[in-house]
């Protein structure tokens, strides 16, 4: 193709001079905003996917309680929890352990 002075069109004008150099800072801004509003999006990916986790822990431990409170209110009852129960706190225990959950005490945000 031509340009209309008869001299042929080049990409050459995009990346010569200042022009050029103001465009390629265009670019790399525009590739820099891209890789923050990916980085950003996975954030919010991962404290959703915490909170979750945070939930998980409490219910776990709030059953592990429950279970340890029966046993200690009522040693001697029959209903109290089985051996089969106390093997399946102790799972629970090794599990949030394994999960790094040593202790699962949450903090409260507002």
């Amino acid at each position: 193709p031509t340009a209309p002075a008869g001299r042929p069109t080049r990409p050459f004008a995009i990346s010569a001079g200042v022009g050029g150099v103001l465009h390629r800072q265009h670019q790399e801004h525009k590739q820099r905003q891209e890789t923050l509003g990916g980085a950003f999006t996975d954030m919010n990916a991962l404290m959703a996917k915490a909170k979750e986790m945070v939930t998980l822990a409490e219910h776990l431990a709030g059953s592990v309680a429950n279970r340890r409170q029966s046993k200690t209110t009522d040693p001697g009852d029959a209903s109290s929890p089985s051996d089969a129960s106390d093997a399946e706190t102790t799972e629970m225990d090794a599990m949030m352990l394994s999960m790094g959950i040593a202790s699962p005490v949450t903090r409260e945000t507002e």
